[in-house]
């Protein structure tokens, strides 16, 4: 047990050494390496945000981490990122931006060729907090028939638009793709948070906190054409 302790403790030295000597802040300059963490792929949802950031700290180098996982946060390091989930990672400072609309969406030849809900081939995406559509769709379906899963929503995202079933998707992401329709909005929707999350051990960094409230400041300009979230679900401080 020591021996499993000392392992632990020298995790957390390395991790602590390393925010350390990746971002020594310089209030001046205001330079540095900034880790951004964003779920998924896809660079529009970053430009305008990514092209604010430059204006403002132009000595500042960016580095965007790609996830399709909130539970890949717990073995990475980062500074500020944007994630939609019911339970933001216990090592940050979470502020809620926004809500997120869930649906179930389809291939409009699919869901012509398929009308019973209980007939669906489901694609689903694993996740350790309430937005696991394995949850989802075993909370809302009786015995509901996956036939893919993934841990990608962006995965389920293509597969149910090439004719591959139905999953659940943002409004945002399905209402925009002409190959997909939705299914019963009505009754089969729920909501998930949209936050801006920040490390807990970049609290004190006057860098990241000097990031943080220009996102905050800009928030509904920065977000516009993202498929992060519509400006009417942002939230009014």
């Amino acid at each position: 047990h020591g021996k499993d302790l000392y392992k632990e403790v020298q995790k957390i030295d390395f991790k602590i050494s390393a925010l350390k000597e990746r971002f020594i802040p310089n209030p001046d300059l205001m330079d540095g390496k900034l880790v951004i963490y964003k779920q998924g792929e896809g660079g529009k949802n970053m430009t305008n945000i990514i092209t604010k950031l430059r204006k403002n700290f132009p000595n500042l180098n960016i580095h965007i981490m790609n996830h399709s996982d909130s539970s890949e946060l717990t073995t990475e390091m980062y500074d500020i990122g944007f994630i939609g989930t019911t339970s933001p990672p216990e090592d940050s400072i979470a502020t809620l931006l926004g809500e997120l609309n869930m649906h179930v969406y389809g291939s409009k030849e699919y869901l012509k060729k398929v009308k019973n809900v209980d007939d669906f081939e489901w694609v689903t995406y694993k996740r350790k907090d309430q937005a696991d559509t394995n949850f989802v769709v075993n909370t809302f379906f009786q015995n509901p028939n996956i036939i893919i899963s993934s841990n990608s929503y962006q995965d389920a995202h293509a597969f149910v638009s090439s004719g591959n079933g139905v999953t659940f998707l943002t409004d945002l992401d399905g209402d925009n793709d002409p190959r997909l329709v939705p299914f019963n909005k009505e009754e089969y929707s729920f909501k998930i948070g949209f936050y801006l999350i920040q490390h807990e051990l970049s609290r004190s960094n006057p860098i990241v906190r000097a990031v943080k409230q220009t996102i905050l400041e800009n928030i509904e300009e920065l977000l516009q054409g993202t498929n992060f979230v519509t400006a009417s679900n942002l939230k009014k401080n």
